[in-house]
Order: C-alpha cells, then sequence, then structure tokens
C-alpha cells in the first residue's frame, strides 16, 4: 500500500495515479498542451492491471498515448521501459 496526502492506495490505484501524473506532465510540456485532451482506461484481470491513457489534439488526432501494466502479484524486481515516437 502507498500513502498519497494521507489516503492508502492499492498498487492497482497507485498504478492509475502515477500514470495520471506522467499524462499531466507530459500536457504541461507539450507546445500544444492546453489543447490536448486526456482520455483513457483501467482494466483489472485475474493475472494484471492495465492502465491506458490517450492524449488527442482539438481534431481527435493522437498526440501520446502511456500504457502501464502492473502484474498480480508484483515482480521483486521493478523493470520500467519508455519508449517515445517522433511521427513527423
Amino acid at each position: 500500500m502507498w500513502l498519497l496526502e494521507g489516503v492508502r492506495l492499492t498498487d492497482d490505484e497507485q498504478l492509475a495515479w502515477m500514470s495520471q501524473e506522467i499524462a499531466a506532465l507530459l500536457v504541461k510540456h507539450l507546445p500544444e498542451g492546453k489543447s490536448v485532451a486526456l482520455s483513457g482506461e483501467i482494466a483489472r484481470l485475474r493475472s494484471q492491471t492495465c492502465v491506458q491513457i490517450f492524449g488527442s489534439n482539438a481534431d481527435g488526432m493522437a498526440v501520446f498515448s502511456i500504457n502501464a501494466v502492473l502484474r498480480h502479484p508484483p515482480p521483486r524486481q521493478l523493470n520500467v521501459k519508455c519508449v517515445t515516437n517522433n511521427n513527423d
């Protein structure tokens, strides 16, 4: 369990919160950030929890996506991978 401003969060809730924080940070630093809309989903399965967050512009074109997966039980060692694509 994690604590966030005095509230206990489960691992699944922490994963969702961290993904939302990363998305907010990306929006803040994008040149067109003020016009980026966020949407997302959380799926809880027996063996894992998946979080997907999408950032899109006013035309509905994708700006970025965040995909995060937490396996149950969590791994003993955390492996973080970040992939960026520039499709200009």
